[in-house]
């Protein structure tokens, strides 16, 4: 990503912003075009809503958001809705971080060769100015700091604004030797693509102040520390100053605290208390599904249809818009926006009411259970909930029988189901929302079911049928029947999303430990052992663990932040076990190996070991072959799937990837075309 100052200029030029949105601060940082290509609506649409182009701290607007004449506004989290309540009506929709919407600027190749030619580095954002504010501190001081830290790294690469680019900042530190990026212009479109490939090349991250660049770099899981600095703001006006400055008031100086004693020291990975303050402040956890974004934009769009009388008036935009859904039968439309509701609104709890009667009609019977209890423990005298939570009570105490009994003729009869998301091969991560399914029962309500013979379910009968780690252990020639089986339970338009290990991820790491263990790198070669055994062990072993859990059981294990890096939740919890219990641990050596052909093909037969491995490319095909539509690799936390965050199978209660070496891929059944 290095840049000639002559690249820099040409990125940060001042320029209009041209934009088809109606509130044209929408496209600050690209914001609204990165929301309209993620949800998969025309680039041509206008938003109905006001997007803020920031994480503000608490207590802090901006006038020309919440006075804008649409509807809603997109926030980044939920820690915003008292403020703004406080100031308008409009319906209030949190995103989470905008850069974990944006796709990246370099291509995967590119980056791994950047990464390997600047090593470990130091990726540092300066205080900046804006159009009307100049930001002037001492450089050469900071510099000086900066030279000191930078001797544990291999590159210092500072990352300026576009402004101070024009101000001639970036060859002052160049004259220090570092490296200068910028992201472009604020009304450059691909600024934030741009952003998110530098910060994915850096080590750790530090800047001057608690801006939006902290929030993004948390969010790129990259380690982050602020050096506080002197600075001194000037404008053409005190006006300028009063205007687009806010003043410090209790609220934010409580923000700052925590922002201070949270980020004020180096380290190389990201603290609880961060990851708390990114859930709190920046939304972590609140990052929308594909179909989510959709569903907000049609509400939008649909406030927005009603004219200014509605919109612009004292109503409660939000929940009369979902009452209306309801009255209407949009029962899915009407679920969502009063979910939402009760987010915002959270002294109203006779919301759940509107909110239980949606679900029923859309057969969610254990959600529409548990929202009229959470009414009923607030609003116990709540007549209807309590005579809605009392009739499914009747209607529905039998229905979680879903085992899979033979019928008179000794055959398995197919199983019918209420639940709507199925999730196979599901070991101990299951939601009691979803029909889950294994070889053996790994808890209550856990079908048992060979999956080798098919799926005892009926034609057409979920929305959505998920599997994780599960496809590689069947043999390549297996896979199609398999995939076969999901399509056929899949109902018109239903979702299959497939989760396996990434063979092209293992492999480049494969070869970069490769080449640098070749050139002596002695952390290369500790993560070459490690990338060596992903590659093969589980393919080749011939004993229930095999050499990963030798390894693992060393007490001082190489790259051992490398491996939890690499292989998430899961075998940092085996790790700790091994650590906290080592007497259960301790080798017998008679299970060292299996001494016949026979026990060794029993053991190979088990299901333990994988049988194939996919990238992104042999997935696709193969779930093409099958006859699904609109087949795309996901991030983790991004999903067609309604609400599938919340139901935590790809990703942990704090944000983590559950499983970091997957890859994620969706498709649909018959896709419908939504507008």
């Amino acid at each position: 990503m290095k840049s000639s100052i002559e690249k820099l200029y040409e990125w940060s030029k001042d320029r209009p912003l041209v934009t088809s949105e109606l509130h044209s601060s929408n496209d600050f940082y690209g914001h609204a075009a990165l929301l309209k290509k993620y949800a998969g609506i025309p680039s041509n649409y206008q938003i109905k809503a006001a997007i803020e182009h920031g994480p503000f701290p608490p207590g802090r607007v901006w006038d020309v958001d919440f006075k804008s004449s649409l509807p809603a506004m997109l926030v980044y989290g939920a820690y915003r809705y008292p403020t703004l309540k406080e100031k308008t009506n409009k319906a209030l929709f949190s995103t989470g971080p905008i850069i974990r919407y944006a796709p990246h600027f370099l291509d995967n190749h590119t980056l791994s060769l950047e990464k390997q030619r600047i090593g470990e580095t130091l990726l540092v954002f300066p205080h900046h100015s804006t159009h009307w504010i100049d930001a002037n501190y001492d450089i050469h001081r900071y510099c000086r700091i900066l030279e000191d830290i930078g001797k544990e790294f291999n590159t210092v690469m500072v990352c300026i604004y576009w402004k101070d680019v024009l101000r001639g900042t970036a060859e002052k530190y160049m004259e220090h030797g570092f490296e200068c990026v910028t992201a472009g212009h604020i009304y450059d479109p691909l600024f934030l693509p741009r952003l998110k490939s530098i910060i994915e090349l850096a080590t750790i991250s530090t800047s001057c102040s608690y801006g939006t660049h902290v929030c993004c770099c948390i969010a790129m899981g990259k380690p982050h520390f602020v050096i506080e600095n002197k600075v001194k703001r000037t404008a053409a006006s005190d006006e300028i100053l009063r205007r687009d400055i806010a003043p410090q008031t209790e609220k934010t100086a409580i923000w700052a605290s925590q922002m201070k004693d949270a980020f004020s020291k180096i380290r190389s990975d990201i603290s609880q208390k961060q990851n708390e303050i990114a859930n709190k402040y920046w939304g972590f956890s609140e990052f929308k599904t594909t179909a989510e974004m959709r569903l907000i934009f049609q509400a939008t769009e649909d406030m927005y249809k009603k004219g200014r009388n509605f919109y612009m008036s004292d109503r409660d935009i939000l929940t009369e818009q979902a009452l209306d859904y309801l009255n209407s039968n949009d029962n899915k439309k009407a679920s969502f926006l009063l979910n939402q509701s009760i987010a915002v609104n959270p002294d109203v709890p006779e919301l759940n009411y509107g909110k239980a009667i949606a679900l029923c009609r859309l057969d969610q019977m254990d959600d529409a259970t548990k929202t009229l209890s959470d009414l009923l423990a607030v609003v116990p005298d709540h007549e209807k909930g309590l005579f809605l939570l009392q009739e499914l009570k009747k209607k529905y105490k039998t229905r979680f029988n879903l085992g899979n009994k033979p019928t008179s003729n000794g055959k398995r009869s197919k199983t019918k189901v209420n639940s709507r998301l199925l999730n196979l091969g599901c070991g101990n991560r299951y939601h009691p929302n979803w029909t889950n399914v294994d070889f053996r029962s790994t808890g209550e309500g856990v079908i048992a079911h060979n999956l080798t013979e098919g799926l005892p379910f009926e034609n057409n009968s979920f929305d959505v049928v998920y599997h994780s780690h599960l496809l590689e252990h069947f043999p390549k020639s297996h896979a199609l029947f398999f995939l076969n089986q999901c399509f056929r339970v899949l109902k018109s338009g239903g979702i299959i999303r497939v989760v396996v290990p990434d063979l092209e991820q293992i492999v480049k790491l494969y070869l970069s430990s490769l080449e640098k263990s070749l050139m002596g790198d002695e952390e290369a070669r500790k993560r070459y052992e490690w990338i060596m055994l992903e590659l093969f062990d589980q393919i080749v072993r011939n004993v229930s663990g095999g050499e990963m859990l030798k390894y693992w059981k060393q007490d001082s294990m190489p790259a051992e932040s490398f491996v939890i890096e690499r292989m998430g939740s899961e075998v940092l919890n085996v790790i700790t076990n091994i650590r906290n219990y080592k007497n259960r641990y301790i080798e017998n050596p008679k299970e060292k190996s299996l001494s016949t052909p026979q026990k060794i093909g029993e053991f190979r037969l088990s299901g333990e070991i994988h049988q194939w491995m996919y990238d992104r490319y042999s997935l696709e095909v193969l779930l093409r072959e099958v006859g699904f539509k609109d087949v795309k690799v996901c991030l983790a936390d991004e999903s067609q799937i309604l609400n599938f965050n919340s139901y935590l199978l790809d990703i942990e209660s704090d944000g983590a990837v559950r499983k970091p070496d997957s890859l994620f891929m969706e498709g649909m059944k018959n896709i419908n075309e939504v507008h």
